[in-house]
């Protein structure tokens, strides 16, 4: 069918259905017994619209074939009921273009819609199903205005005078399983929840030339779900079903319950084979010269089951993301041409509030996050990956994890590890080094930093404030802050808020090593940096000082149980390691398996400083220009670098016994004074006696020179 105007296309209907007639072969040899069955699928075809101008709201079901829309002003929402199109289909794909903005009502499959006319329950009932096929895909492009998907389901059933249904009507946002949007030169915003159809063929790809957002209506829920389950045990031509909706509670299991990325049963919602295990395209989400952003009281997350790529031109603000990667090779990407940020919520108290919005990543690989100036992780649960403790079919080993700020250099895994076994060998070499020397055992570090990061101009700092990064089934963490500092956060409450030791910090809960760059201070505050399972903890500050903190060394957490479901069905829990203390340190790993992991500290222009939480690790190696607090470092296998605590000095007796007179001559002329006092004023009863102290004190800075500033007498630095 083709329409064409043009003027406007308003609240059109158009239908191109399919019907199906069951087909078969009875047995030869039972009655009534049928050893083929399937179904003849007949109608169908392509739909074409043209509109001069506007597309105005209407109803468009192509079954089987293609649709393609077009309109020279907008795909546009109607007055009647506040809806833009909705796109129905099969097996069948729909095209829509327009000069200026897109407003798609939502796309769905009407074969999964409640039957206005029943059959008797002796003949079946209600039949639902999906008829989505292998190329079933939705594509959008406005050249010149925004993409708008609204999904409002309560919007959609008013329409169609099902506003008393008891069901949830989830079924009017199962989209196909590939979803092309793009806003060429405007935003792309999604209003509500949506779900993709699970499928090995779908994809996702989400562009704006602007900005990538949500309504800014106060706390919403949207999930974008990218679904992996099993499709095969979803309703079908063959298998259809009477109800879409079920109960956990009640283990009624129906396809919401498999569609829900909420589910807790990860064998309901993921395939038993990972559907995208070889697909090399990447769901893409990219703002290309805005920003992905979400107000901080919504709660908005992305559910892929695939390595993707997050990407915007300025920020990335209140981004939630549960992923998976399916490959040792595969890499998520988040990257921001600014900041990265999570707000840190705060009531109408001013009382700073938790959230749980946060980065996670399931199976093996890498993740990277990285912005050219901040990042900030504010309140939020951090970033984490996890391995196969929430589906079992992924590695168990974790993924590792790449922090860079202050850059936009393309950094993969392998060198960061070259620089980071370069750092710690600079670091050994300078710490036995006589001081003459150091300067030329620093530089393999300075070179290997230069060499990786030649033109990173841009300031960025790291701040977790009160959140974590965290590898908790394996993996390495790395830090590169090229041009700024770290602060590692704050302790375990905050203004009423209360988060346990396994909630803040850098931590590798199982193996895995921790290692950090960065040219200004490394500050762990009140917070932790550990290593648990036998990693080393490798840190270089170019120009600032490395500070362990003043965290609480009473600090301690047992983290809740995993529990998990295996392939098999089997309950599994896991017991995490518990969390104790603050600082920097190297766990000994509680199994005893491996050895306690080794700390290497460099600060060639500044000081390490143990503070109140202190160092401890197996083999210690500090290079900097002076170690504060020394007495709380601790080396189970030796150290470099730790200078020894200096003892009190040892008295000679002949010199303690002079001391003693001394003393008791102090204290003979006190008295003889305090007689003497005592006669010409009354006031003599107020003076304190004499008394002897010593005092001992430690150098840890010149102000804002550096120790090599003040030794080379640079101009204001002393000479």
């Amino acid at each position: 069918m083709s329409i064409n105007a043009g003027g406007d296309v308003q609240n059109l209907s158009v239908m191109l259905p399919t019907t199906g007639k069951p087909f078969g072969k009875l047995s030869t040899m039972a009655t009534n017994q049928w050893t083929e069955n399937d179904t003849i699928v007949n109608g169908g075809g392509n739909l074409n619209i043209n509109a001069g101008n506007d597309i105005v709201g209407g109803e468009y079901f192509v079954a089987k074939g293609t649709g393609t829309l077009n309109a020279g002003g907008s795909v546009a929402i109607s007055t009647t009921n506040n809806l833009g199109a909705l796109l129905e289909l099969g097996d069948a794909n729909f095209n829509i273009q327009a000069r200026q903005n897109i407003n798609i009502a939502s796309v769905f499959n009407p074969t999964v819609l409640k039957q206005n006319v029943l059959l008797p329950n002796a003949a079946g009932g209600d039949s639902r199903f999906f008829t989505y096929g292998e190329n079933s895909a939705v594509d959008l492009a406005a050249t010149a205005g925004n993409v708008i998907l609204q999904n409002d389901i309560a919007a959609i059933k008013a329409d169609k005078h099902q506003e008393n249904d008891s069901e949830t009507g989830f079924e009017y946002t199962v989209y196909p399983q590939t979803l092309n949007s793009t806003a060429l030169s405007g935003d792309l915003r999604i209003d509500n929840s949506m779900t993709l159809f699970p499928s090995a063929q779908g994809k996702l790809t989400l562009l704006a030339n602007n900005n990538i957002g949500v309504d800014d209506t106060a706390g919403q829920l949207i999930n974008v779900n990218m679904s992996d389950a099993n499709p095969d045990l979803l309703p079908n031509v063959q298998h259809p079903a009477q109800q879409l909706e079920g109960s956990l509670a009640d283990n009624i299991i129906n396809a919401r319950e498999r569609l829900d990325p909420s589910t807790p049963n990860p064998i309901l919602i993921h395939a038993p084979q990972p559907l995208h295990l070889n697909d090399t395209n990447k769901p893409i989400i990219r703002a290309n010269f805005g920003s992905i952003a979400f107000p901080s009281n919504s709660d908005v997350t992305f559910f892929i089951p695939q390595a993707s790529e997050f990407s915007a031109g300025k920020d990335i603000q209140n981004l939630s993301l549960s992923a998976q990667q399916l490959k040792t090779s595969d890499i998520t990407s988040i990257s921001a041409g600014r900041d990265i940020t999570f707000d840190a919520l705060i009531n109408d108290n001013g009382v700073v509030q938790s959230n749980d919005k946060q980065i996670e990543l399931g199976g093996d690989g890498e993740l990277q996050v990285q912005a050219r100036r901040n990042i900030s992780l504010g309140g939020s649960a951090g970033i984490n990956t996890i391995g196969n403790t929430k589906n079992s079919v992924l590695s168990a080993e974790g993924a590792s994890i790449s922090v860079l700020a202050g850059t936009n250099e393309a950094i993969d895994k392998t060198a960061l590890d070259t620089l980071f076994n370069d750092i710690k060998q600079s670091a050994e070499t300078a710490a036995v080094a006589p001081q003459n020397e150091r300067k030329a055992a620093y530089q393999k570090g300075y070179d290997a930093i230069n060499a990786l990061f030649p033109l990173s101009k841009n300031t960025g700092n790291l701040s977790l404030v009160f959140s974590q990064i965290k590898t908790l089934a394996g993996g390495d963490i790395y830090l590169a802050i090229p041009n700024g500092s770290v602060n590692v956060g704050l302790a375990g409450m905050v203004g009423g808020i209360q988060k346990g030791a396994d909630k803040l910090g850098i931590v590798a809960q199982q193996s895995g090593d921790i290692s950090a760059f960065t040219s200004g201070g490394f500050n762990v505050n009140q917070s932790r940096v550990f290593t648990m399972g036998g990693g080393d903890i490798a840190i270089w500050s170019s120009q600032g000082n490395i500070d362990a903190g003043k965290g609480a060394k009473s600090a301690i957490s047992a983290p809740a149980p995993i529990t998990s479901i295996d392939a098999l069905g089997n309950i599994v829990t896991t017991f995490p390691p518990v969390v104790s203390g603050s600082g920097i340190q190297t766990i000994n790993p509680q199994d005893n398996t491996k050895k306690q992991g080794n700390v290497y500290l460099a600060a060639p222009s500044g000081i390490v400083d143990a503070g109140e939480a202190g160092i401890s690790g197996g083999k210690i190696v500090i290079a900097a220009n002076a170690v504060v607090g020394a007495s709380n470092i601790s080396a189970s296998g030796g150290s470099v670098g730790v200078p020894t605590t200096v003892a009190p000095p040892v008295v000679p007796s002949s010199a303690s016994s002079a001391a003693t007179s001394a003393a008791k001559s102090a204290t003979q002329m006190t008295e003889d004074n305090k007689n003497s006092n005592t006669a010409d004023n009354n006031d003599g009863k107020d003076k304190k006696k004499s008394v002897m102290s010593s005092l001992s004190a430690d150098v840890v800075g010149y102000g804002n020179c550096t120790v090599a500033e003040v030794r080379e007498h640079k101009e204001g630095c002393g000479s």
